[in-house]
């Protein structure tokens, strides 16, 4: 009899559950995310993965007291960056995200 009742409560449960699901889907959505651009003082919404791409490559350096090599690498890089660009008919647009996170040193 206990089993019985048990099953019937988690019978109801599931059922409420599969009933309420439709009333949750109704609340109104969240709105995007958004910042406050610094240059202009205006709200923008951050970007997509479904919006249209802005740059062509996004170079991603992990940086870890690096303070003296750092330097040399950005030159390197960002002049074959450019001289990359040049030489394409449309160019290449691009940026450099360095991603430090603990450095000891002045990176």
């Amino acid at each position: 009899m206990l089993i019985v009742g048990l099953a019937l409560a988690v019978a109801v449960i599931a059922g409420l559950g599969f009933l309420m699901h439709p009333l949750v889907a109704l609340r109104p959505p969240e709105p995007a995310p958004s910042y406050l651009d610094p240059k202009s003082g205006a709200t923008k919404r951050f970007p997509s993965l479904f919006d249209p791409a802005t740059l062509d490559i996004s170079l991603i350096v992990p940086a870890y007291n690096e303070e003296s090599r750092l330097p040399i690498m950005m030159d390197s890089t960002l002049d074959f960056m450019d001289s990359w660009s040049a030489s394409t008919d449309d160019g290449v647009t691009f940026e450099v995200i360095i991603v430090d996170d603990g450095s000891r040193d002045g990176t």
